[in-house]
C-alpha cells in the first residue's frame, strides 16, 4: 500500500521568456491525495475466484461517485476517494491480486462529526468555534432565528489566533 503522509503540494510557476528563474505562485494549496492499495484475494477454484473478482468489480464500482475509503489502521479517519482508472487483475488458478488507485480529498475526515450550539442573546456577543484536526477546516454555520423578531444586521467574521 502507498499511503503518503502529505499530498503533493501545488506548484503555480511563471517561466518569462528572456529572464532567469521563476516567478512563484505558490499558495501552500495542496493537490488531490493518490493512495495506492495492492489487494489480494482467494478461492477454493478459478471459477470461484472469478466470483469473488466479480463481487470486487461491484463493490469497487460504487467509487464512482466519491465514497468513504476508511484504512483498518486509522477506523476513526476516512478519505473521500473516487476510481478513474482500470483495476488490472492477475490471476494464479486459486489467488488473485490487484493494485488499486483510489484518488482523494488531500486530507482525512474525521468519522466522528462534532457539533457546537451557542444561543446568540446580545449585540457583539463573540462565538468561538476550534476544531482538533491539523489543517484549517471551513465550519459549517447554520442560523437559525428562534425568536419573534426580525434580525436586520448580522455580521460573522473569522479572526485567527497568531502564536
Amino acid at each position: 500500500m502507498n499511503r503518503p503522509l502529505l499530498p503533493v503540494l501545488r506548484k503555480r510557476e511563471l517561466t518569462i521568456p528572456g529572464r532567469h528563474g521563476v516567478y512563484d505562485f505558490t499558495d501552500n494549496t495542496f493537490d488531490k491525495r493518490i493512495i495506492e492499495v495492492e489487494m489480494k484475494y482467494i478461492g477454493t477454484s478459478f471459477a470461484e475466484l472469478r466470483t469473488r473478482a466479480r463481487s470486487i468489480a461491484a463493490w469497487l464500482s460504487g467509487f464512482n461517485n466519491s465514497k468513504n475509503l476508511i484504512f483498518d489502521d486509522e477506523t476513526d479517519k476516512y478519505y473521500l476517494a473516487k476510481i478513474y482508472s482500470e483495476i488490472g487483475l492477475q490471476n494464479l488458478f486459486k489467488t488473485g491480486e490487484a493494485s488499486i488507485i483510489f484518488e482523494c480529498a488531500p486530507f482525512a475526515y474525521s468519522i466522528t462529526e462534532r457539533t457546537e450550539t451557542a444561543n446568540i442573546t446580545t449585540s457583539g456577543q463573540i462565538v468561538t468555534i476550534s476544531s482538533s484536526g491539523t489543517f484549517d477546516t471551513p465550519p459549517v454555520i447554520t442560523i437559525a432565528n428562534n425568536g419573534t423578531s426580525a434580525i436586520s444586521t448580522f455580521t460573522i467574521r473569522r479572526e485567527e489566533l497568531v502564536d
